[in-house]
């Protein structure tokens, strides 16, 4: 019954292992089916040395030798395969250390305790812990709430008290209860991992979404200038003669209205920013569209070259969610304060800046993401612009002063 207890326990350790190789080996998609065969030969090697020698040098090769092997097979360099292995066998030793430690000072005999259950348990709620916290697993390194580090600290200890009172005696009950706690725990960091994923590509479609509908705007823009050249083309010879007429007369005032009116025609195509890069202009003229016909004293200066060695879809996400919290702030305000946005992009040998003012009420929460108090599902945006600065080794930089709320971004090119 020891040895099936064993078994069953080295299953989920060697899960957590898996995890743990996720977060620091470097795999391609693909792999997973490779994992299977891998992972199923590292619990059978592993396994077999524990039962045939007991002896915990040994043991402790039985999960270096094979992790290594993995790392290399996943063609990940030597140095850094033999470093991660030696940082998962730290771990191991480090949490079985705690573990036994915790046993002793509580005086605890549990066959649960005993047989691995307990650090398994750990082993999977740390490597979820670690993933999430420094290695920023979710797709847009979006921060995620509190409630899911309560959540993923909670469980895990609760699920060991559980174990604990019921698995007291060694028996086939103790067993199926020690599966069926450990499985639970791991179901529950696989429905989060999923529920990270889903919440990823939902803010990634969002992002996408209103690129193409930024996209399609500067085409509908494109079209209508194309279209108005095309008349004023066509109808250039009468304009031509009318000109010169005017000219002729020396009516010189009209001449002048007449010129002003063209002019206007050309140009009224609701075209507000054009830096030179397409990308960009397509989403400033759409999201600043809003503004044209109200009061919001408006000042933007955007100059941009047309290839930028950042990612397109990176710099939407910054510029829509600064431009977005900026016309939030603007439309809390009332009629009779005063509005005003302040835009500045330029591009600078090797990094582009972007600077997004605007005013606002003055109610803010004291870390300067958000006026909302509701920190989980507020201040997300700024969370956003903030990581994916810092992916290209740059900041973001908030200034608050009376009531004018000014965000900076600065961005390297890779």
């Amino acid at each position: 019954m020891t040895t099936l207890f064993y078994l069953f326990s080295n299953v989920f350790h060697i899960y957590a292992t898996y995890q743990f190789s996720n977060v620091f080996l470097q795999k391609k998609k693909e792999s997973a089916k490779s994992d299977v065969v891998l992972f199923t030969l590292y619990y059978i090697i592993n396994s077999c040395a524990y039962l045939l020698f007991g002896n915990w040098i040994i043991n402790l090769l039985s999960n270096f030798v094979p992790y290594c092997l993995i790392a290399i097979y996943h063609k990940n360099k030597f140095i850094y395969s033999i470093g991660s292995s030696f940082i998962l066998c730290a771990v191991l030793i480090v949490l079985d250390t705690l573990v036994v430690a915790i046993q002793s000072v509580l005086n605890i005999h549990s066959i649960f305790f005993e047989q691995g259950f307990v650090s398994n348990i750990v082993m999977v709620a740390f490597v979820n812990i670690v993933s999430h916290s420094f290695f920023k697993k979710n797709q847009l390194n979006v921060s995620l709430p509190v409630m899911y580090y309560i959540t993923v600290i909670i469980i895990p200890f609760v699920s060991i008290i559980i174990g604990y009172l019921t698995a007291v005696k060694l028996n086939i009950v103790s067993l199926i209860c020690s599966v069926i706690i450990l499985l639970i725990n791991v179901d529950m960091f696989y429905l989060y991992d999923n529920l990270i994923n889903l919440f990823s590509e939902k803010y990634e479609n969002n992002i996408i979404e209103q690129q193409n509908k930024a996209y399609l705007n500067q085409l509908h823009l494109m079209q209508e200038s194309q279209m108005k050249i095309r008349f004023l083309k066509h109808d250039m010879k009468n304009h031509i003669i009318n000109m010169q007429s005017l000219l002729s007369a020396e009516k010189y005032d009209q001449l002048k209205d007449y010129l002003a009116e063209t002019n206007d025609y050309i140009y009224s195509n609701n075209v507000i920013i054009d830096s030179g890069n397409e990308t960009i202009d397509s989403v400033l003229n759409y999201k600043l569209a809003t503004l044209e016909n109200n009061s919001v004293e408006k000042s933007y200066h955007v100059v941009l070259p047309e290839q930028i060695l950042i990612s397109s879809f990176d710099l939407n996400i910054v510029i829509c969610n600064l431009i977005d919290n900026a016309l939030e702030a603007l439309s809390l305000l009332g009629e009779n304060d005063e509005k005003k946005i302040t835009i500045d992009i330029v591009y600078k040998q090797g990094y582009i800046k972007i600077l997004v003012g605007n005013s606002f009420d003055g109610i803010i929460h004291k870390d300067k993401r958000t006026r909302k108090n509701d920190e989980i599902n507020h201040g997300i945006g700024l969370k956003s612009v903030q990581n994916i600065a810092e992916k290209y080794g740059g900041i973001l930089k908030t200034d608050v002063a009376d009531n004018w709320f000014e965000t900076s971004v600065i961005m390297y090119e890779k």
